[in-house]
């Protein structure tokens, strides 16, 4: 029977035959699973802010697209469907890259805001539109909020603590990626204190609400405080400026209708109005005069604008007799408990003038075997590149501009020899002739043309310092060449120190540095130094 049976099995499976077999092995190949592949992965380019998204809970997010092979789980769907309600501007989200598969679908790569979530989400079929697992989402929503009028005085409504800012942001908190606390001047570094603005006064510019918490935030507007003008402040941290019985305030805008500053002043024994106690402190000109012109009259609204500590070049110089009669008016009819509002102008700005000219300009350094002890610099080495003399000639002439008859300063001409690249600097001799090379002696990334290769050269640092300058003394000569400074004067005349110098006077300047000689050196090609730049070989043969 254990035969009979066996014999069975081997006919039944021959009986089968290849085409059976041949089935079997097709099945397995048919149910392989398949992936998908990545046709395009770009950076997404459109600006920041319309780049901001909500995830809609339909699709979840992998490390990759989540059609590809290896992609793994970043976020699924029940949890995006709970953060995308999320009332924290920290689940906010901003897209940054999109791919598109040989599918034809479109994925994005985001991240929210707290970054504790990164990854890949499938965003339909149209690229650059959010779709599917992302729709488009606005952040903050402008409101109409009677607080910002951009003229009623605010302040902090409690004072800040010493040592940290939670208070001044560059945008609503959260409503940005990569944007928070408000920056010096705009643009400096991060202001990590706000106790030092507890006593500024501000005005709201505008009012936007954050779509997930809800809170209302107010743009700053003070053009005489460069760290705030602009931040961003909420709701529940501004008051207005309160104003106690027994003082008299002045409210004190720009003709542009900015406020500026708010000054009070505390009523005296002796004192029944506010405009007596305007008037003893700043003279009876300024709540009786008529005209700009009124002897006195600048000099106490100058004492008043530095009282309130409104920062700026602002006067009332600017004013017509109309405008100066109405503030007269108002600081005569202000009273204790009580703002008097006034107006002052920018003061016109003086004509610039420059020092001086290219053609009566120069830059010398000192080289080794030169006819002369100081052979005018062609070309140098500096930020990274090879500048030409001419380049860094018309940027210090251009940037040496004063207002008339006033001296040049050392730290003015510094200032500008840094903003030049040319405080500091390097240059090459060729000491077998004592010329300085060309830029034509110069690759563009700074290496020795091949045509020197085995000439002798020397490489210089030079240096001009704002201690050179400010001490420099005599004409600049010494017997053997001259000393490192900057010199100045009118034509024909012996050249002096450059900061005795005035604006206007169309004065020659020379400014000679002191440069610090490498050891004599030749490029033969095979050492290394034709691939170094001039500050290299510098560095490299001191």
């Amino acid at each position: 029977m254990k035969t009979n049976l066996k014999n069975i099995l081997l006919i039944g499976f021959a009986t089968l035959g290849l085409a059976a077999v041949s089935g079997v092995i097709n099945g397995q190949s048919a149910s392989a699973k398949t992936y998908a592949k990545v046709t395009s992965n770009n950076v997404m380019s459109t600006s920041a802010p319309t780049r901001n998204v909500n995830v809609t809970g339909t699709n979840a997010i992998y490390t990759k697209a989540g059609t590809l092979k290896g992609a793994r789980l970043v976020a699924t769907k029940t949890t995006l469907n709970i953060l995308k309600n999320s009332q924290q501007g920290q689940k906010n989200w901003r897209a940054y890259r999109v791919a598109t598969t040989n599918r034809g679908s479109v994925y994005y790569k985001i991240v929210s805001f707290d970054k504790s979530y990164r990854g890949w989400i499938y965003g339909g079929k149209v690229s650059n539109q959010f779709n599917a697992g992302v729709k488009a989402y606005t952040t903050t929503n402008a409101i109409n909020d009677s607080q910002a009028d951009n003229k009623t005085a605010y302040q902090l409504k409690s004072n800040a603590a010493s040592g940290s800012n939670t208070t001044f942001y560059s945008q609503p908190a959260w409503s940005q990626y990569k944007i928070g606390r408000a920056r010096e001047n705009g643009d400096g570094p991060i202001i990590t204190d706000a106790s030092k603005y507890n006593n500024v006064t501000f005005t709201l510019s505008q009012a936007v609400k954050t779509t997930r918490e809800g809170e209302t935030w107010y743009q700053i507007s003070n053009p005489t405080n460069h760290d705030l003008n602009g931040a961003w402040i909420k709701k529940s941290d501004v008051t207005v400026l309160p104003i106690p019985e027994e003082v008299v305030r002045i409210r004190i805008k720009s003709t542009e209708g900015q406020l500026l500053g708010v000054l009070t002043l505390p009523k005296q024994d002796s004192e029944s109005t506010g405009s007596q106690t305007i008037a003893n402190e700043y003279g009876q000109v300024i709540t009786d005069s008529h005209t700009v012109n009124t002897a006195g009259l600048s000099a106490a609204y100058q004492k008043l604008l530095n009282d309130a500590n409104i920062s700026g070049n602002y006067g009332i110089s600017g004013l017509s007799d109309q405008q100066i009669l109405a503030n007269s008016l108002a600081l005569r009819m202000a009273d204790y408990g009580q703002t008097a509002e006034i107006t002052v102008a920018p003061n016109p700005q003086p004509e610039l003038v420059l020092f001086t000219n290219t053609s009566q300009t120069l830059l010398a350094g000192p080289v080794q075997n030169g006819e002369t002890a100081g052979d005018m610099i062609s070309a140098v080495y500096t930020g990274n590149q090879v500048v030409e003399y001419n380049t860094i000639l018309n940027d210090i002439v251009n940037g040496l501009r004063g207002e008339a008859g006033t001296t040049l300063s050392a730290d003015q001409l510094s200032n500008v020899l840094q903003q030049a690249n040319a405080s500091e600097f390097y240059y090459v001799e060729n000491t077998s002739t004592g010329k300085i090379l060309s830029s034509g002696d110069l690759n563009n990334n700074g290496t020795i043309n091949e045509a020197l290769f085995n000439v002798p050269l020397i490489v210089y640092r030079a240096e001009l310092t704002k201690s050179q300058i400010a001490n420099t003394t005599g004409d600049g000569s010494n017997g053997n060449g001259y000393n490192p400074g900057a010199y100045a004067g009118t034509v024909n005349q012996t050249p002096a120190p450059a900061i005795q110098g005035k604006f206007g006077e169309n004065n020659f300047l020379m400014l000679y540095y002191a440069g610090t000689p490498s050891k004599s050196f030749t490029i033969n090609g095979t050492d290394g130094a034709d691939k170094m730049n001039v500050k290299q070989l510098y560095e490299q043969f001191k």
